[in-house]
């Protein structure tokens, strides 16, 4: 129980966060709830990070401290402006919310079961990210050495901002208990299936939307890889909420959600080498479109944009100069390569397993539905609300294929059946969003 102490606090610290970006001007109350989780827990972690920045070690005083701090400036600021009371947005909640809360909740179970029937999560998350976390609780001035070469197979070359929620828990414990990842997971698992139903109900009115999340994570596969305590899930919720919050930034001209897009594009680029590209994609597409769109508010829009990413990217940018290492060989350019090792049996191989294990019984024919309702939607799924879904994803799946192809250093076979799964699932509820959209936005 003790740890709901932590979560209550990255909650609060997340709805002050939103008001202050809109302004007040929020929206939906589950909406804007399940938007206070993943945006205060990604917070929680940078101020986490800040302790090994400043202290060199984990410092649990300064941390709690810190977000006291920032939450009492952020209420104080808010009261200033009379806005610091959330009662009005209570008072706003209908038995349709509290329905759709428990559907949300029971929508979870497959990922639970799950979860406690392997509590330590898969390899990954044993030799990786909660391992990073011991390193990083339990390893004091020494917390760097997750970054010896010695641990190349461990991704020590990817950043680390699950980790570091694992470490925001345990600054509440006595010991680095392996009941904090499991929650986490399930709690990502929850926030994910959330937000996808909080923006769709949000543009869409109807409440019936949250079968689309309910179709999403009760599918087997899904629950597997959300139960799993890797980072991918995490990726797949930020870049759903970054797009989310765009739509909602065109339907609203309101900048404010361009912070809050800001904000967490710079928290999925700490989360592993994907969240790395889809930052850099999205950011690069959204800020096309504001050029193009919305010339009337272009400038404010994009320096908006822009210093919430850079600030919330400051993480990033300090591991990528300082701690990142420099001796581990991930990338082999196959195109330069003497060897020649781009061949046709590569590619054919490639390509094969791609349309096989999209269609494999495992998935229960989970891509068929996004893509029928795509098709149905037509010119739809490109109205200027949902363009920059279809930009960031097609994008991102010629990148990451480009770099499954490209990229020699691993064997393909390996490579594809231990990596393909986890990259779908970054878009997964991102292309779930878009294609409902898509298809019953007014």
């Amino acid at each position: 129980m003790i740890y709901l102490l932590p979560l209550t606090i990255s909650l609060i610290l997340g709805l002050l966060i939103i008001k202050t970006a809109l302004n007040n001007k929020v929206p939906g109350a589950l909406l804007t709830f399940f938007l206070s989780g993943i945006i205060g827990l990604g917070s929680s972690a940078i101020l986490t990070f800040s302790s090994f920045v400043i202290f060199n070690q984990l410092s649990a005083v300064w941390v709690i401290a810190l977000h006291l701090g920032i939450i009492t400036a952020l209420g104080w600021y808010l009261k200033q402006k009379n806005q610091l009371c959330s009662l009005p947005l209570l008072k706003t909640l209908t038995w349709q919310d509290g329905a759709a809360f428990t559907i949300l909740a029971a929508i979870c179970i497959p990922t639970i079961i799950h979860a406690s029937l392997y509590p330590y999560g898969g390899w990954d998350a044993w030799g990786t990210w909660n391992m990073k976390a011991r390193f990083l609780f339990l390893g004091g001035t020494s917390w760097s050495n997750m970054f010896d070469p010695m641990l190349w197979r461990d991704q020590i070359n990817y950043p680390f901002l699950l980790p570091l929620m694992h470490v925001w828990l345990w600054c509440f414990g006595s010991a680095p208990t392996p009941l904090v990842p499991l929650i986490m997971t399930c709690l990502i698992t929850f926030l994910s299936a959330g937000v996808l139903f909080g923006i769709l109900k949000e543009i869409t009115g109807k409440f019936y939307m949250v079968l689309i999340p309910a179709c999403l994570f009760t599918n087997l596969a899904v629950a597997i890889q959300a139960s799993s305590q890797y980072s991918d899930l995490l990726v797949a919720t930020f870049l759903l909420t970054a797009l989310g919050l765009f739509a909602l930034f065109n339907l609203t001209k309101n900048a404010g959600y361009l912070i809050l897009m800001g904000a967490t594009l710079g928290m999925m680029g700490f989360t592993k080498a994907e969240g790395m590209g889809l930052l850099a994609i999205t950011g690069i597409a959204s800020s096309i479109l504001i050029m193009t769109t919305f010339k009337d508010i272009c400038k404010n829009a994009l320096i908006k944009l822009w210093s919430a990413t850079i600030a919330a990217a400051i993480p990033l940018l300090l591991f990528v100069f300082i701690y990142a290492p420099r001796k581990v060989v991930v990338f082999k350019n196959g195109l330069t390569a003497p060897d020649h090792p781009l061949t046709w049996d590569r590619f054919s191989y490639f390509m094969s397993f791609m349309g096989h294990d999209l269609i494999n019984n495992r998935w229960q024919g989970l891509w068929i539905l996004p893509v029928i309702a795509l098709m149905v939607a037509g010119r739809k799924s490109l109205n200027q609300t949902v363009r920059l879904f279809p930009v960031v994803l097609l994008a991102n799946i010629c990148f990451s294929l480009s770099m499954f192809y490209i990229n020699t250093h691993y064997d393909i076979v390996w490579w594809m059946n231990t990596s393909f799964e986890r990259v779908a699932l970054d878009i997964l509820p991102a292309l779930f969003c878009w294609a409902t959209l898509a298809l019953f936005q007014e």
